[in-house]
């Protein structure tokens, strides 16, 4: 067997792969004497038809098949005469092939990159200092008491701040209508009885903080903004003016901090829960230091080294990216018109992030091996366990799941990236 490679492009490689004739006849005469043993033959038991008489009748197929054989044989036997690793195969073309003939066919495939690694050890990282205040207890406190608390009718006095407000608006935009400004938004320009909370949560910016102070049967006109980020496009960086109404309002009343409350808090007096409160907020903190902390290591690594990445593995990975912002814009009430309309700008930043993405697993997974990382099947079936137990299924359901999709060895690969950057960071120099 001859095998030819030629560079294709960028991790990219073509192998023209041949055969000698001698080579596929030898070939079909094993594939022919198994059709032999085989073939059920009209007036012939299993393996006693002549030879002549089998090949005459199942000739297309025995070549079809050898083909095909050959094909797979050929492609193994010369990645591993030329000591290639494949990232994946894009097409086999230009087939040669027939009786007494050489046999030859073109592999195109992708490779992974070739890169020397930067200095992984003794990153320098600044600390960041990790505390919880006084004031901090307070509001998370607060918030938990908001959260057990109830709405109250509030029919007279006016709007306070975190009052949930019913309103009717209609927004004008340079005088045209939401109908001719965003048709797939109209809930974004005109509504009625809508409820929407006195903050600054409002998903029409500042709609809800601009009413604070005003009264049920009140009619307020109140100018908005939309950022250039705002999701809906059609009225990104828009300004209007909404005229809205009051109709109604209700005050949240806070649950009050006794005996009732701290045993459904599992508190055994306020002391113990500002405590218990301080302790979450915390290690809240410390993991997002430790984020943070990694975020700057991933951004070093990537900074410290260029290399071309296979294309096939950025297509798929930026497919990938495509589909969640998608998902994740749905989930927010962007419109499929919106999303069109936003392509361009969806595959640029689903691009973006792909190829960060894969330059980034291609640097982790090179420490790793360079640091001898194993993942054992009790290191793997253990990760399977806890992430089943994040989505309250039963471990070895998922274990069937991730399995019978083939996706074991990706999550090995998971795991193994993520001990490497576990690595780098505790072997950085946190100074501060």
């Amino acid at each position: 067997m001859q095998v030819e490679v030629k560079e294709a492009g960028p991790c990219r490689r073509e192998l023209r792969i041949s055969f000698p004739a001698d080579r596929v006849e030898s070939e079909y005469g094993k594939m022919l004497a198994a059709y032999k043993n085989q073939a059920k033959i009209p007036g012939f038991r299993p393996g006693k038809a002549p030879v002549n008489l089998v090949e005459k009748r199942f000739a297309k197929d025995i070549l079809e098949e050898l083909k095909e054989r050959l094909i797979g044989v050929g492609y193994h036997e010369a990645i591993q005469q030329e000591k290639m690793d494949v990232v994946s195969v894009l097409e086999v073309r230009d087939v040669s092939f027939g009786r007494n003939q050489d046999m030859a066919f073109t592999v195109m495939l992708d490779i992974p990159p070739v890169f020397d690694l930067p200095e992984y050890r003794k990153i320098k990282l600044q600390a960041k200092e990790v505390s919880v205040t006084d004031d901090e207890v307070q509001q998370a406190l607060t918030e938990l008491r908001q959260r057990f608390g109830t709405l109250e009718e509030k029919s007279e006095g006016t709007i306070a701040r975190g009052d949930l407000v019913q309103m009717d608006y209609e927004a004008s935009f340079g005088g045209k209508k939401i109908e001719e400004v965003a048709p797939g938004a109209l809930r974004l320009g005109r509504a009625e009885g809508a409820w929407l909370y006195a903050d600054e949560h409002a998903f029409i910016p500042g709609l809800g903080e601009a009413v604070i102070g005003s009264a049920v049967g009140d009619a307020v006109s109140v100018p908005v903004e939309f950022g250039p980020d705002f999701p809906e496009k059609a009225i990104a960086g828009q300004k209007a003016e909404y005229r809205v109404t009051i109709k109604g309002m209700r005050q949240m009343k806070m649950a009050e901090i006794n005996e009732e409350f701290l045993k459904r808090l599992g508190a055994a007096s306020e002391e113990a829960l500002r405590e218990d409160i301080r302790t979450d907020l915390q290690q809240h903190k410390e993991q997002e230091e430790i984020s943070r902390r990694k975020n700057e290591i991933m951004k070093t690594l990537m900074d410290a080294v260029s290399f071309d990445l296979p294309e096939s593995v950025v297509n798929e990975e930026t497919s990938s990216a495509i589909s969640d912002i998608v998902r994740s814009s749905a989930q927010r009430g962007v419109t499929d018109e919106a999303l069109m309309e936003k392509k361009d700008e969806i595959f640029e930043a689903a691009s973006r992030s792909a190829k960060d993405k894969v330059k980034l697993r291609y640097i982790l997974h090179k420490i790793a091996t360079a640091e001898n990382m194993e993942v054992s099947d009790a290191d793997y079936r253990n990760h399977v366990a806890r992430a089943a137990m994040g989505y309250g299924m039963d471990p070895e359901k998922l274990l069937k799941d991730i399995e019978g999709k083939n996706r074991k060895e990706r999550i090995i690969d998971d795991i193994r990236v993520g001990r490497a950057l576990d690595f780098v960071l505790a072997e950085a120099d946190v100074q501060g």
